[in-house]
């Protein structure tokens, strides 16, 4: 089975209007800190800056040369060497197991191709399925975010996850 992570500015605009879709949809959207549909002209602005950006990192990633997921790193902290990460397989037609390995390549871009020593990962204390997931993968829950963030006006608290280099190479 082969792996790539194809950047985001390296994308056709076919593709990243296939991905902004991905990230329209609902299964997607309603887990995410903006529930709002966001527009075809914000996402091609806010991918045309990526090459200008050394805080964030956008992939693709493809199995056997078939999409399977998205996976990001943003807040990159170059001094610390640490990142919060973001992913999320393909809404419909993904393979069984496209989360795992999408959350896999994220782990080794932060870690291996850009030298990170930790990743932390967030999730709305209402998504057990990506909660129970992280930990199941090997992250830490480092705590709570408590109302963290306001949703359709309502407040949630938002569960943060960790895991260091070291602890995902003895996986």
């Amino acid at each position: 089975m082969k792996i790539e992570a194809i950047p985001f500015e390296d994308l056709s605009t076919p593709v990243l209007i296939e991905v902004l879709s991905w990230r329209n949809h609902p299964e997607i959207r309603k887990w995410m800190y903006t529930s709002e549909e966001i527009t075809r002209e914000d996402h091609l602005r806010y991918v045309k800056s990526l090459p200008d950006r050394n805080d964030c990192k956008y992939w693709l990633i493809k199995q056997d040369g078939v999409e399977i997921g998205v996976c990001s790193l943003t807040r990159i902290n170059t001094t610390h060497r640490y990142s919060l990460g973001g992913l999320y397989a393909k809404p419909e037609g993904a393979p069984k197991g496209s989360g795992y390995r999408v959350l896999k390549e994220l782990c080794k871009l932060a870690f291996h191709q850009l030298d990170l020593n930790l990743i932390r990962l967030e999730a709305l204390e209402s998504n057990l399925k990506a909660r129970e997931f992280y930990e199941r993968f090997g992250f830490h829950q480092e705590g709570i975010l408590r109302d963290f963030v306001l949703r359709e006006n309502q407040f949630e608290s938002v569960v943060s996850y960790s895991l260091r280099k070291s602890e995902y190479e003895d996986l």
